[in-house]
């Protein structure tokens, strides 16, 4: 029926909102509640685009670990304990800097591939095999019925080996017109991780400050 893979990304940015909405979208801040196992922890999460990123999490209303991201510098705060990033570090906190990373797989720094249609669930999705020119790769789920991205998996090399991550993606909800998963469902090897958003704001003021790392 003619469908390939660039389409359905675009139709993943239709029907999150539109391609115009996305890119008018410079700033975004979202906080919710981060679950793993019994413990939960508050995460909070600021970006001004290109460059300027913060993680937080906090439990009991202290912060127990910061990650902060200012164009070419950033440090990690673990429990008080402040350590500037490395230049490695600064390049894979840079590519968290992104509203939505479908745009970029328009781009000329990715390749798509679509790999036919799949369940997830009882739900019938595209399947995107994305592969970004560095090498990372990660295969995407696309709702066939709402065009919007339900599942994700990719394999991450850690000190522990090769796992798999999953993604189950959720609850889209509108904020001034642009749709945002709020709830995030993650498998990593053993551990099981579930974010839910509960406040998600488009083009808030951020005070530089928030991103200072001196």
């Amino acid at each position: 029926e003619g469908v390939t893979a660039k389409k359905v990304i675009e139709d993943y940015l239709a029907a999150i909102g539109g391609m115009k909405k996305v890119e008018a979208v410079k700033s975004m801040s979202q906080s919710g509640t981060m679950s793993m196992g019994p413990m939960q922890m508050a995460v909070e999460t600021k970006i001004v685009m290109p460059d300027k990123l913060k993680v937080s999490y906090m439990m009991n209303g202290n912060v127990a670990q910061e990650e902060v991201l200012n164009g070419d510098k950033g440090y990690a705060n673990q429990m008080g304990n402040k350590q500037p990033m490395t230049a490695e570090q600064v390049e894979a906190a840079k590519s968290q800097v992104e509203i939505v990373s479908e745009v970029k797989y328009l781009g000329d720094g990715y390749e798509l591939e679509l790999k036919g249609v799949d369940k997830v669930g009882d739900e019938e999705a595209y399947v995107v095999v994305v592969k970004e020119k560095e090498g990372e790769e990660s295969t995407n789920y696309y709702s066939t019925k709402s065009g919007l991205l339900i599942y994700s998996s990719s394999q991450v090399e850690s000190p522990q080996g090769s796992f798999t991550r999953e993604v189950n993606y959720s609850d889209y909800k509108d904020v001034k017109g642009v749709k945002f998963a709020h709830s995030v469902k993650m498998s990593m090897g053993p551990q099981n991780i579930s974010i839910t958003l509960e406040k998600v704001e488009v083009n808030p003021k951020i005070e530089d400050t928030e991103f200072a790392v001196e």
